[in-house]
């Protein structure tokens, strides 16, 4: 579907335009909790973007001129700035709407939710061990499981775990979609010193643990800040 410059900008957009109309359903009102969503994709997005940066600098991942608009911030393009403001919303929309249409879906028990998280924790922990040469799977891979990490020490209401897990499996769908045009045209490429070079369709396997650390921040903060209104 290359549509020159825009296509970048074009894929983001359809990607959003589901969600944002769905947001005002009389039953979900995502829109109601916007004032909670913004400031926890913008917590999440400091994160991603100076490590956007740095792996844009030196070249571990790149942008193909042909599919951006070009303009730039920090060396970024303004497609990948809304990116970070897009996908998280789409994310955080199906979280809810999770939430809402099956509230009785948890773990049996607090104690499982944290073995869950320790045991994605340890897997991702050895893999950031094992490929340490692969810049992109070790670096995705270390963060994802001191993420889950610090979840583990610092969170005690873990009861969002199996909404976010199932919420997460839903989003794979539209995800593979999305970047799976953006790495076939390709929009975004990546160095394959840096990566494992295994490959879902032509999507890198990294950018799924990637999308899992950047669903699983956003919902974090999210969850923070609707517990501290509530109180």
């Amino acid at each position: 579907m290359a549509t020159g410059k825009f296509t970048y900008f074009i894929l983001l957009f359809l990607s959003l335009l589901g969600p944002l109309l769905l947001s005002f359903d009389k039953k979900v009102h995502y829109y109601k909790r916007w004032k909670f969503l913004f400031p926890a994709i913008l917590r999440a997005a400091v994160l991603f973007i100076l490590w956007d940066i740095i792996f844009t600098r030196t070249a571990i991942w790149g942008f193909n001129e042909k599919y951006i608009v070009g303009w730039q911030v920090w060396h970024l393009p303004v497609e990948e700035w809304l990116f970070f403001l897009i996908i998280p919303f789409n994310c955080l929309f199906i979280f809810d709407v999770m939430v809402f249409y099956f509230p009785r879906l948890k773990f049996p028990s607090n104690a499982l939710n944290r073995v869950v998280l320790a045991v994605l924790a340890v897997l991702l922990l050895g893999l950031s061990l094992y490929f340490r040469r692969q810049y992109y799977t070790f670096i995705v891979s270390l963060l994802t499981a001191s993420y889950l990490l610090m979840i583990l020490i610092f969170r005690r209401h873990l009861g969002w775990l199996a909404h976010f897990l199932v919420a997460y499996l839903i989003v794979l769908i539209p995800f593979s979609i999305v970047n799976g045009l953006l790495t076939s045209l390709p929009v975004v490429w990546y160095n394959p010193t840096d990566n494992l070079g295994i490959r879902f369709l032509t999507i890198p396997v990294e950018d799924f643990i990637y999308l899992f650390l950047l669903f699983l921040m956003v919902t974090d903060f999210y969850k923070v800040l609707l517990r501290k209104n509530s109180k």
